[in-house]
């Protein structure tokens, strides 16, 4: 159990990863809202369905820590290909750890890390075609010769954290609507609004995860910057776009709640970004840890 702003307790949230302690048998109960899917780690277990209206559940013990890779089996929609997951199994210690890590409320970056300078160059990212829609994940050399170790190493805060951008990128969690779907606990705006949105993974602690966008890219600046920047690129027909019911994502929703067009035919945006206001996103989001 966690903590929750109001002192009370709620279940564990997280995204995209599975951490479970080495030797320890584990129930996992599945359960779809939506349409069937098949949870399938393949070093660990055999394919179990998750079917809507249905419980169901699997069983599985992992022998050795590791980073063990998951992939949904069963077909599920316009991204079904690249619907992915990481079970992170721990040592008895290290688990606790990370149990406890996981259970406070969101980090907030001190003034007094270190800052660069203000007038620092901005990191220019290469072309999306390094990356083609639909790939498997795109990680950095680094990570790809030992995911396990880069998944370590994700659990610490950068020293070169600038302080300035990570508060200038909470200030436009808010600005730019993440906080209508997101939950960083602990974190609110500038009026006390707590960013709690229920429809969309659950952001307190990202910077500490490996990958992003169900596991397609690694979670690092680079990639967390072009995944702001155009989430359909990587995942054709996702929520953070299109919208979830009635609430809009990317694009502007209408009062029939289909995406809106112009004259011309192309989407209208609700949700604007520039390269700075991503910059300082990515800063925050990673700050989380």
């Amino acid at each position: 159990m966690m903590k929750t702003a109001d002192g009370g307790e709620a279940p564990l949230v997280t995204a995209n990863e599975l951490v479970v302690p080495v030797g320890t048998p584990v129930r996992v109960h599945l359960r779809t809202v939506d349409v069937i899917h098949s949870f399938w780690v393949p070093k660990l277990a055999g394919k179990v369905d998750m079917i809507p209206n249905r419980a169901n559940f699997l069983w599985f013990k992992a022998d050795k820590p590791g980073y063990y890779y998951g992939q949904c089996a069963e077909y599920c929609g316009d991204s079904h290909a690249i619907m992915k997951f990481r079970v992170i199994v721990l040592g008895a210690a290290d688990y606790i750890r990370w149990l406890d890590n996981q259970k406070a409320m969101a980090r907030t970056a001190s003034a007094a890390t270190a800052l660069r300078d203000a007038q620092r160059e901005r990191v220019q990212f290469a072309s999306f075609e390094d990356t083609a829609p639909g790939s498997t994940i795109a990680g950095s050399p680094e990570f790809d010769a030992s995911p396990f170790d880069a998944w370590k190493r994700q659990q610490v805060p950068s020293p070169a954290e600038d302080a300035a951008l990570i508060a200038r990128g909470r200030e436009l969690f808010a600005e730019k609507s993440c906080l209508n779907c997101h939950t960083v606990r602990g974190h609110t705006n500038s009026k006390g609004i707590p960013y709690g949105g229920v429809t969309a993974p659950d952001l307190t602690h990202i910077g500490s995860r490996s990958t992003i966008a169900a596991g397609v890219l690694e979670n690092n600046s680079r990639r967390l910057h072009q995944w702001l920047k155009d989430p359909e690129y990587f995942k054709p027909g996702n929520k953070m776009v299109h919208g979830v019911g009635r609430m809009a994502g990317y694009l502007k929703l209408g009062d029939d709640g289909r995406p809106v067009r112009d004259s011309s035919g192309k989407y209208v945006r609700n949700i604007e970004l520039n390269d700075e206001e991503i910059d300082a996103l990515v800063a925050y989001l990673h700050s989380l840890k």
